[in-house]
């Protein structure tokens, strides 16, 4: 198997380099079977990466050590459901992934592009072709995942125990097939700029290729943000980490660019900046290859480095170049006919829109980029943290969401003064109501947070206040409510499933809200059925359980948790010899228990690496989550307890922003057209 793997990537070579030029020559001497010949390249290039993909996978699961990356990340005790994931656990398995992914959806998006944006479909095959082939370069030259050990080996050395969890089978593969499926609306649009088809036809495919991308990028995003606050024991969801900087930011772009198309649909405006977006957001993904595979940096991610990052360096600037290249070569005939009307206008909040996304990006890119450019330059190692991150784009963030709030309520062109009074009275009285009753009745006396909880609730009012007008109009038919409303949402799916999205992304503000400023964290040692008390719990520690396996020792510490009146707990806690924080061997009769956790301590003597779980009771109003920082040699166990306020909601939101984007691609019903503007019906191929 490991030879027809290593085959079909040399085929994949061949085949990418011929579609790649083929398609190039073809456009340009208007040759057709030439065309046609390169078009069915990309065909068998899906075949070529499947089979290797499911060659790897084979070698995987029948523990063929002779192959280098098997033994380097599988072995005889590692659970079997993991085998079938740990192909792409690492870098030259995680590059046949992504070019699967590639030439996946590359197939689909040619095999099913509408006829009349078939002048372009040459040299989008042609970009397409030649980002498949960077990746079958690599693989052939630098990375083969079929590589032959020069020893025998009957075992191998394992997965990373951090990734032997449920979330190995989703945030992965949804991360690396969001940041990959970028080059797909990026190839649509250099392709109409090269061809010189400046029409706008390819907007739709461009749109809804972004958007699908944009969704897998967000929900890969968010199950990595719950598997580091639930698993990893790290206490947190995010923490500015480079990887996850990477990852965020051509997210971000692509957010700008899914409202600004919008506009160049619907008012012919944003033509130029609606590319320069794109670009954006195809060099930063590449950028982010570069700095996850290419290992110039250290993260608590790095699963995948490796010491190529010289080719994917390369590789970056070549993307650069070409991008705004093409770009500048052509920018003479994008110039948009119309100009904004009104800075009170749908268009003009868009605009503001991506203006503070790309603030965001460009933030955030600097300190990513910072501590390289110290290295090389100043010879000086510097780390730039979550602090810097937290403060310069915290008030951005606040901004954005103002204006999530105020988008809704403008029209197209422009507004007149009575019709704005009348769409934001609702969101307005609301949001004054909301800040009274959060300062005079909940006792926040943190006056950003007011306004941060605020704004959110200007967001959810503004959406609502759309919805309760529409509805309102359509139940005058004797309509129910609930059918009124899908027949509103049903009307314009782009913008009420964006509305839905919005409030998935109020949902997770009111988290980042509660646990970055309500927080409360303590470290503490307890000794068997010793309790330690936080804000209204108990925690008492009941035992532990030792397992030693054939590769780990694990440590399974049991608590129970209480809730309390903390007026019948003071003054019972002081600072032990070692600075733990602990209470008395306490039990009140009054609390009552309202769960278990079991902490999980890890350790992998061959690979010395440990893997920790926290145990987490998790409610709507805040969570308790509890860390084992070590088992200590006097029978005690050291945790790390916090409370973490409205972290529920973050999770919460997950469901709404699928949900979300969902509608927005769901199609209209027509007869007229295979491309809308909610999505491409599959009815007209290219033939």
């Amino acid at each position: 198997m490991a030879e027809l793997g290593f085959t079909c990537i040399l085929l994949g070579f061949s085949l990418s380099l011929y579609g790649m030029i083929g398609s190039a020559l073809g456009a340009i001497t208007k040759t057709s079977r030439l065309i046609v010949s390169a078009r069915r390249a990309v065909y068998l290039l899906l075949l070529a990466s499947t089979l290797s993909s499911v060659a790897l996978i084979y070698l995987f699961v029948t523990n063929d050590f002779s192959i280098k990356y098997v033994h380097d990340h599988s072995n005889i005790v590692m659970d079997r459901a993991y085998v079938w994931v740990a192909f792409y656990s690492g870098n030259e398995g995680s590059l046949l992934y992504l070019t699967f992914v590639l030439t996946l959806v590359t197939s689909i998006s040619i095999r099913f592009s509408p006829s009349r944006i078939k002048p372009i479909l040459p040299w989008t095959t042609s970009i397409l072709s030649g980002v498949i082939f960077f990746y079958f370069l690599v693989m052939t030259f630098f990375a083969n995942p079929f590589e032959v050990l020069d020893k025998e080996a009957i075992d191998g050395i394992g997965i990373n125990p951090l990734l032997t969890h449920p979330g190995m089978f989703s945030h992965p593969p949804m991360l690396m097939a969001g940041l990959i499926g970028i080059t797909v609306p990026f190839a649509f649009a250099n392709g109409a700029l090269i061809s010189g088809k400046y029409y706008d036809d390819w907007v739709d495919l461009a749109r809804i290729s972004s958007l699908i991308t944009w969704g897998i990028l967000g929900t890969g995003i968010l199950l990595g943000a719950w598997w580091a606050y639930t698993i990893l024991g790290w206490g947190g969801y995010w923490s500015w980490d480079p990887i996850e900087n990477v990852a965020i930011m051509p997210w971000l772009i692509l957010t700008a660019f899914i409202h600004s198309i919008m506009v160049q649909k619907r008012r012919n405006m944003f033509r130029l900046w609606n590319i320069v977006l794109l670009n954006i957001a195809f060099v930063l993904a590449q950028f982010g290859t570069f700095i996850n595979r290419g290992g110039p940096v250290v993260s608590v991610h790095s699963f995948a480095s490796s010491t190529l990052g010289f080719v994917f360096l390369s590789f970056l600037l070549l993307s650069l170049v070409f991008a705004f290249g093409v770009f500048l070569w052509r920018a003479p005939h994008l110039r948009s006919t119309r100009n904004l009307e009104s800075f009170l206008s749908r268009e003009a909040s868009f605009l503001v829109n991506n203006f503070l996304l790309l603030s965001i990006t460009f933030i955030t890119l600097w300190g990513v980029i910072y501590p390289l450019l110290s290295d090389v330059i100043r010879d000086v190692s510097v780390t730039v943290a979550a602090p810097y991150f937290n403060r310069v784009n915290g008030p951005i963030f606040l901004l954005l969401i103002i204006m999530m709030g105020i988008g809704p309520l403008l029209p197209w062109r422009k507004i007149n003064n009575e019709t704005l009074k009348q769409k934001i009275l609702i969101p307005v009285i609301g949001t004054v109501i909301v800040s009274i009753s959060l300062y005079a009745f909940l006792g926040i006396r943190e006056h950003l947070a007011v306004l941060a909880f605020s704004s959110t609730a200007f967001v959810f009012l503004s959406v609502f206040s759309e919805w309760y007008i529409g509805t309102r109009r359509r139940m005058k038919s004797n309509r129910s409510p609930i059918v009124a409303w899908w027949e509103l949402v049903s009307g314009n799916r782009p913008r009420h499933g964006g509305y839905i999205v919005h409030i998935s992304i109020v949902m997770i503000g009111i988290g980042v809200i509660g646990t970055n400023f309500f927080e409360q964290r303590t470290d503490q040692a307890l000794d068997l059925n010793q309790s330690t008390v936080i804000d209204d719990y108990r925690i008492e520690y009941i035992g532990t359980e030792e397992k030693l396996r054939q590769d780990r020792i694990t440590k399974l510490a049991s608590l129970n948790v209480y809730k309390i009146n903390p007026e019948e707990y003071k003054d019972v806690s002081h600072k032990g010899e070692d600075g733990f924080k602990v209470s008395e061997n306490i039990n009140n009769r009054n609390d009552k228990k309202i769960g278990s956790v079991i902490l999980r301590h890890e350790f992998y003597p061959l690979i010395n690496q440990v893997s920790v779980r926290s145990g987490i009771i998790s409610t709507p109003i805040e969570d308790l989550y509890v860390i084992p920082r070590d088992f200590l040699e006097d029978g005690r166990i050291a945790i790390g307890v916090s409370i973490n306020p409205l972290a529920w909601w973050i999770w919460a939101s997950g469901p709404f922003f699928i949900i979300g984007t969902l509608i927005a691609l769901w199609p209209h019903n027509t007869k007229k057209s295979s491309v809308t503007y909610g999505v491409t019906t599959i009815m007209e191929k290219t033939k």
